[in-house]
């Protein structure tokens, strides 16, 4: 019979009521609008170019020139792994790693390969394959 007598929980657990943090934030924002603000730029003397204007020069990596393209290759950040390329010429096409350039010449890392130096002249296009 003491089997079929239930038994009371041991420990109540209360939960206390909190109450929730007040957060001091910003509730309203006021901006100036971009024709007034060139207005407010252009009436204190200040030539501010537009980001719209900074962008309409080169949007990707096809856009640029070739020397362009190389000096955006040789100018990765060490973070950044090297970017594989391929630069064609009229005689060969290469495909590897830009290192380091002259006046002249760009030196390639050509995987299984020594180093090429590649004149500038001759590249008719840059091309990047990946990582």
């Amino acid at each position: 019979m003491e089997s079929e007598r239930i038994n009371e929980p041991l420990l109540y657990i209360d939960q206390p009521i909190f109450q929730k943090p007040k957060a001091y934030m910003q509730e309203n924002y006021l901006g100036v609008k971009t024709d007034e603000k060139e207005k407010v730029e252009e009436q204190n003397g200040i030539q501010v170019e537009s980001l719209k204007s900074k962008r309409e020069g080169h949007d990707s990596f096809k856009d640029l020139t070739i020397a362009e393209k190389i000096k955006y290759l040789i100018d990765i950040p060490s973070e950044v792994p090297k970017v594989r390329c391929e630069v064609l010429t009229n005689e060969n096409r290469y495909r590897g790693v830009l290192i380091d350039e002259n006046q002249e010449n760009i030196v390639l890392r050509i995987f299984g390969r020594q180093n090429e130096l590649v004149e500038k002249e001759k590249i008719l296009s840059i091309k990047m394959i990946g990582f």
